[in-house]
C-alpha cells in the first residue's frame, strides 16, 4: 500500500542538484511565481528561476508582477470639510449710523484661503435703554464689498429691562484668492431714523462662520 504525502502550500520544492538537495521557495522573495509553458501541448510547470530555466520548447511566464505605475490623475475638487468660525463674549458698543454704511463697528472677521464658502453671520444685539426703541443694522463684507445686511428692531420689554435681538446674514461667495470676510454693525439715532433715540446699543457673541463648499449651484 502506498502512502500519499500531503504537502502544505506555501510550496517548498525539493530539487536534486549534483547529488545533493536544495530547497526552492515559491513564490520568490519578491512575491513572483515563475513558470514554464509548453508551447506544443500547453503543459505548465512552476520553477525556481534562481536555479532553473525554461527549455527551448517552453515559454517563460510570471505571475504577481507589479506593473508600471500609471499617469497620476488630475487633482479632485476640494471637499466641503473645512469650517472657519469666530465668535465669543466680546461686547462692541455700536456707533451712531450717520448714514449707512457710514459709521460702523467691525464685530467679527475671518481670513479665508481661496475657495467657495457658505457664509453665516449672527451677531446678538442688545438695547440697554429700558424706555426707548432702537434699531441695529449689520452688514457683511467680503474683501470690502457688501454682500448682505440685516436690521433688528430693539423695542423695550414691558418689564423695562434691556431688549435683545438677533441679526442673521447669509451668503454664498467664491474667493478666487485668499481674502477676508467681516461683519460690521451700527445703531440708528433720531437724525437718521426719526422716532428712535440715541440709545446704548451693543453687539455681542458676534458669531461668523464660513464653510468650504465643493461647487455652488445657483437655482
Amino acid at each position: 500500500m502506498k502512502t500519499g504525502w500531503i504537502l502544505a502550500v506555501k510550496v517548498v520544492v525539493l530539487v536534486a542538484l549534483g547529488g545533493g538537495l536544495a530547497y526552492a521557495v515559491i513564490p520568490n522573495s519578491s512575491g513572483v511565481i515563475d513558470g514554464c509553458y509548453m508551447k506544443e501541448n500547453g503543459q505548465l510547470r512552476v520553477i525556481d528561476a534562481s536555479n532553473t530555466t525554461c527549455r527551448p520548447s517552453e515559454q517563460a511566464l510570471q505571475w504577481n508582477l507589479q506593473g508600471v505605475p500609471g499617469v497620476p490623475g488630475p487633482p479632485g475638487e476640494r471637499g466641503p470639510s473645512d469650517v472657519y468660525f469666530t465668535g465669543g463674549s466680546a461686547t462692541n458698543s455700536l456707533p451712531v449710523a450717520g448714514g449707512f454704511p457710514g459709521n460702523y463697528s467691525v464685530v467679527a472677521t475671518l481670513s479665508l484661503p481661496a475657495g467657495t464658502y457658505v457664509l453665516d453671520a449672527s451677531p446678538y444685539v442688545r438695547n440697554d435703554d429700558p424706555t426707548t426703541s432702537a434699531i441695529a443694522r449689520c452688514i457683511m463684507f467680503v474683501n470690502g464689498q457688501s454682500v448682505g445686511a440685516h436690521v433688528a428692531a430693539l423695542t423695550p420689554s414691558q418689564g423695562g429691562g434691556p431688549y435683545f435681538g438677533n441679526v442673521s446674514i447669509k451668503s454664498v461667495r467664491m474667493l478666487p484668492a485668499a481674502g477676508t470676510v467681516a461683519v460690521a454693525c451700527q445703531k440708528t439715532d433720531a437724525t437718521t431714523d426719526p422716532g428712535y433715540g440715541s440709545n446704548l446699543v451693543f453687539a455681542e457673541g458676534n458669531y461668523l462662520t464660513a464653510q468650504a463648499a465643493g461647487t455652488s449651484h445657483e437655482q
